[in-house]
């Protein structure tokens, strides 16, 4: 179809999205703003990810992907370099703990009997378990081979 609508009616068969290999950014944050983040473990409430994709030789080819599976949607666009330097600074500072991993390309049935952040990044990350919380996908992470961004 090279960008061009598909008429009205018209069924369109789309291949299904399968994240590329390669280094993911994974962000634990602290949070307050629904009851359920009380029961979770201090500065682990939501966690999203975010990657480079595109050619890093030419300039203005690299675009970040980001992934947000937030309580009230699943946010997936492509963000500006400026948002993720901030992102970087807020680890720096604490207000962020990131982790960086190699997805691990396992593309596995998975029973959709809970859908949480922490469960959603794992899918992402091709991780055979299925935490239920961002501390439970840190500890998993860090498992897994992931690394601590300073």
């Amino acid at each position: 179809m090279d960008g061009e609508m598909a008429p009205p009616g018209e069924v369109v068969h789309l291949e299904p999205f399968v994240p590329q290999p390669g280094t993911w950014f994974v962000a634990f944050q602290p949070a307050d703003t629904v009851w359920w983040h009380r029961l979770c473990r201090k500065g682990f409430a939501h966690c999203f990810a975010f990657a480079p994709r595109g050619n890093p030789d030419r300039a203005g080819e690299v675009h970040w992907v980001f992934f947000d599976p937030a309580f009230t949607c699943l946010d997936v666009r492509l963000i500006p370099f400026e948002a993720v330097v901030e992102a970087f600074a807020m680890n720096k500072v604490g207000a962020l703990r990131i982790l960086r991993i190699d997805r691990q390309g396992a593309r596995l049935a998975r029973p959709r009997w809970v859908v949480t952040c922490a469960g959603a990044i794992a899918a992402l990350l091709g991780m055979r378990a299925t935490p239920l919380t961002p501390w439970g996908l840190y500890r998993r992470m860090l498992a897994a081979g992931a690394e601590v961004v300073p």
